[in-house]
């Protein structure tokens, strides 16, 4: 039996090993309170490890063991649009059975599913859709798509090739090509969203989704830069967060990352940093340019514990690894391992 969870947040992940062990990290009490929409990487994205479970048969992807050790009988948002531009065969041949597959083995996945993509795949769209779960489906609408005339029949056409009710449904209201850089000019325009979501139906959520992190690392070599959370201190203003926030109303981000997916086989060299979030910020703390690894993490794990901004060992299972490593208890770890932090922590 699946979990009762009660999210007000819903981060936007790429589905790498990083992301993953960042959401295994989580405390019980805090993965209760978040509902997850996962980016499934197509076959040319670079984890070999990730792409072996995923793929163990060609143009058959399977989830089912990638998120069975971090994320079982908790909904988890799976948004394959990368998948089906990649993969040559018809979608019908593999997509809803990425979806029963998962559900059969205890991944209470959820398919995300843009306007255009329910409107192309139809039949095989509404194959994948659970109607025996508390929530069904998300549907993602662009900010230019909630400023669209027709959004209320679009959303009408949609519902009805799913045959599904609104209160099935969570509607991700994806702002991650928008500018964010004024939050006091965006939060009317995120609350102007919400209502006009809310006029066409009783969803069961509403989720905001975007990000002011920059596509680039902003931190030069053995450099500290803050970077100011915009996308929360837009909604913060946007649905008047100190006084009440209705219980169907997300707050949702892409983690400590920027929106723009990169799947690519090359293998860039990583860079030695981590992404430390705050309240209304991010601290980006970049090693120095040369030297072993375990003194590099070190120098920047003893940064971050001896800041202002440093939340303690105790407030999740990342802030203690940051500890460890600051103090030479663990090692400086890997790509994966600081990404797992940054989500772990974040989150």
């Amino acid at each position: 039996m699946n979990e009762v969870i009660t999210p007000n947040y819903a981060p936007a992940l790429r589905m790498k090993a990083g992301e993953l062990a960042g959401l295994q990290s989580l405390a019980g009490d805090i993965a209760a309170r978040i509902l997850p929409r996962l980016i499934v990487p197509p076959p040319k994205e670079r984890d070999r490890k990730l792409q072996s479970e995923l793929f163990r048969l060609p143009e058959q992807p399977r989830v089912h063991s990638l998120l069975g050790n971090c994320w079982v009988r908790k909904p988890v948002l799976l948004q394959c649009s990368y998948l089906m531009r990649e993969i040559r065969s018809e979608a019908e041949k593999w997509l809803p059975a990425l979806f029963s597959d998962a559900r059969d083995l205890g991944i209470a996945a959820v398919a995300a599913f843009t306007l255009s993509e329910v409107a192309s795949l139809g039949s095989v769209a509404r194959a994948s859709v659970s109607h025996l779960d508390e929530l069904a489906v998300g549907i993602i609408v662009s900010s230019a798509e909630l400023g669209d005339p027709k959004l209320a029949e679009n959303m009408r056409s949609v519902l009805d090739a799913l045959r599904l009710d609104p209160a099935k449904c969570v509607v991700l209201a994806d702002f991650s090509d928008a500018d964010l850089s004024e939050p006091e000019i965006v939060a009317p325009i995120i609350r102007a969203s919400y209502d006009r979501l809310q006029e066409l139906g009783p969803w069961r959520y509403i989720a905001f989704q975007g990000t002011s992190f920059p596509e680039h690392n902003p931190a030069s070599h053995n450099q500290t830069v803050r970077v100011d959370r915009h996308e929360w201190l837009a909604w913060v203003a946007a649905i008047d967060y100190q006084r009440s926030t209705p219980d169907n109303l997300l707050f949702g981000d892409f983690t400590a990352d920027c929106a723009k997916m990169s799947f690519s086989k090359s293998q860039a060299r990583a860079i030695r940093h981590l992404r430390y979030t705050t309240n209304d910020s991010w601290f980006v703390v970049r090693a120095t340019e040369t030297g072993r690894d375990a003194v590099r993490m070190r120098q920047v794990c003893k940064h971050i514990i001896d800041s202002s901004w440093y939340a303690g060992r105790n407030f999740s299972t990342a802030d203690d690894r940051i500890f460890r490593m600051a103090r030479g208890i663990s090692g400086p770890g890997n790509a994966t391992d600081w990404r797992a932090i940054n989500t772990g922590h974040h989150i």
